[in-house]
C-alpha cells in the first residue's frame, strides 16, 4: 500500500482497459475510503504537471455518425438532446463489448429509481423535485420509444440517463448537432476522466488543445501538489447538495455552496400560518394559477426555485416574498413592514420541523434494497446540513 494513503481495495482487476490507459500517466483505479471510486496517483505530482489526456472524448454528434439507428431516431423526433443521444450511444457501445462502456458501473443508485421508502424522507417540495425529474427521464424514454425502431427496455435506458448525466460534462468548446434541440455547447463523455471525484475548490485544470501529433486533446493539469497514493480531485462547480444528489448521488457535510430551498406551495403554506385573515384557503385557491404562471412551476427538478444561504434569503426568494408581499398590499390596505421576516422565519421553522421528521424516518429504515446503504447516509447529510443552515440563520 502506497504512502500518506486511505486506500482500502484496488479494482484494477476488474479493468484492465481502465487502468492500462491511466498507467500512461501514473493513475490507478482505487476504492477510497470516504469517497468511493477514484483516481489515485502512484507517485508526486508538482504543481503544473499534466494528470492525464484524454483523446477519445464520447459526443453525440459522433454516435450520430455512428449509429445509424441513433440517428434515425433523432431525425425523426426532432427533439432529443445531448444527454438522450450519448444515453443511447452508451447503450449500443455497452452492445458491442466496447471497453469504455465495459467499464462504467453496472448500476446507477440515483434519484431516477430511488426507492420510495428513502424518497419519503426528503422535505415534500424535494420529493415533489425527484417525481419531476423521474417524469422527466420517462417522457425522454417515451420520445424514444415512439421514434426508435428498437428501443431499449426501462430500466436499461435510466440505467444510461443516469450515467450520462452524472459523468457527462458542458463543452461550451464543441458544436452540438444540429438534429439536437439543445445547445451551444454539447455535453461530453472523456473516458477515464470521468472516474475524478469531486472536492470545493479542487485545484486543477480542464483545457482542449493540439498534442504533437495534432490531435485534440482534453488536458488535465496539476494546480496543487500531490504525495504518492493522494486522491486525484476536481471540481464539478459550485453546486449545492441538493444539486449534488440530484445529479451525481452524493452530499457533502462541508459545502460552503449549501442551500435550503423552497417552492411555491412552501411560500403560500407560510402565508395562510402567518396572516390567516388575509390569505384563506379560498384566496389561495384563487391566486394560485397566476402566482404559478408568473414564477413557472414548470421546472422539473428545479421547482424547488426560492433559496436561502447561511445570509439569509437569496434573490430568488426575495423576488417570492417581494411578489407574496404585493398580494398581500393588494388584499390589505394596512402597512405590514414585518410581512417578509414573519414569511422568512416560517419557512425556516416550518422546515426545520420538517426535517427532523424525516430523520425520524430515515432512522427506522434498516432493510434497505441491496446497494442503498450509501444513498441513505448522503440524504442524512444532505438534511442534517440543512438544517444546520437553518438553525443558524433562526
Amino acid at each position: 500500500m502506497m504512502a500518506g494513503t486511505n486506500l482500502i481495495i484496488l479494482l484494477a482487476c476488474n479493468m484492465p482497459w481502465l487502468n492500462e490507459r491511466l498507467g500512461k500517466f501514473d493513475l490507478q483505479v482505487f476504492n477510497f475510503a470516504d469517497t468511493g471510486r477514484g483516481l489515485a496517483t502512484i507517485r508526486d505530482r508538482r504543481v503544473g504537471e499534466v494528470l492525464l489526456e484524454v483523446s477519445d472524448a464520447l459526443t453525440p454528434t459522433e454516435i450520430l455518425q455512428r449509429f445509424k439507428s441513433i440517428h434515425s431516431t433523432a431525425a425523426a423526433a426532432q427533439s432529443l438532446t445531448n444527454e438522450q443521444v450519448l444515453s443511447l450511444g452508451i447503450l449500443e457501445l455497452k452492445a458491442i463489448n466496447d471497453d469504455y462502456a465495459l467499464s462504467l458501473p453496472d448500476h446507477q443508485y440515483s434519484v431516477l429509481t430511488i426507492p420510495s421508502t428513502l424518497k419519503q424522507c426528503f422535505p415534500r417540495c424535494y420529493q415533489a423535485s425527484i417525481e419531476a425529474s423521474q417524469e422527466t427521464a420517462f417522457q425522454f424514454y417515451q420520445q424514444i420509444k415512439i421514434h426508435s425502431k428498437s428501443p431499449p427496455s426501462l430500466a436499461d435506458f435510466l440505467w444510461a440517463f443516469a450515467t450520462v448525466r452524472s459523468r457527462s460534462l458542458l463543452a461550451p468548446e464543441c458544436e452540438s448537432h444540429p438534429l439536437l434541440v439543445d445547445g451551444p455547447g454539447s455535453r461530453i463523455l472523456l473516458p477515464a476522466f470521468d472516474v475524478l471525484n469531486h472536492k470545493d475548490n479542487a485545484q486543477s485544470a480542464l483545457e482542449l488543445l493540439q498534442n504533437r501529433e495534432n490531435e485534440e486533446v482534453w488536458r488535465l493539469t496539476a494546480n496543487e501538489a500531490y504525495k504518492a497514493g493522494d486522491q486525484v480531485f476536481i471540481s464539478y462547480g459550485n453546486r449545492d447538495n441538493l444539486k449534488l444528489f440530484f445529479i451525481y448521488g452524493f452530499c457533502m457535510r462541508e459545502n460552503s455552496d449549501n442551500l435550503a430551498l423552497f417552492d411555491l406551495d412552501d411560500l403560500l403554506e407560510a402565508c395562510i400560518k402567518i396572516r390567516p385573515n388575509l390569505f384563506s384557503k379560498d384566496i389561495i385557491k384563487r391566486i394560485k394559477p397566476q402566482l404559478e404562471a408568473a414564477v413557472g412551476t414548470n421546472r422539473g427538478e428545479d421547482r424547488a426555485m426560492f433559496s436561502l444561504d447561511s445570509k439569509g434569503p437569496r434573490d430568488s426568494l426575495m423576488g417570492g416574498l417581494n411578489m407574496m408581499q404585493q398580494v398581500s398590499t393588494q388584499l390589505s390596505t394596512a402597512r405590514d413592514d414585518e410581512f417578509m421576516k414573519d414569511i422568512t422565519k416560517c419557512l425556516q421553522d416550518s422546515r426545520s420541523e420538517e426535517i427532523r421528521k424525516c430523520l425520524s424516518k430515515l432512522d427506522t429504515l434498516d432493510d434497505l434494497e441491496e446497494g442503498w446503504s450509501d444513498t441513505k447516509r448522503f440524504i442524512r447529510i444532505l438534511l442534517e446540513s440543512e438544517h444546520a443552515l437553518l438553525e443558524m440563520k433562526c
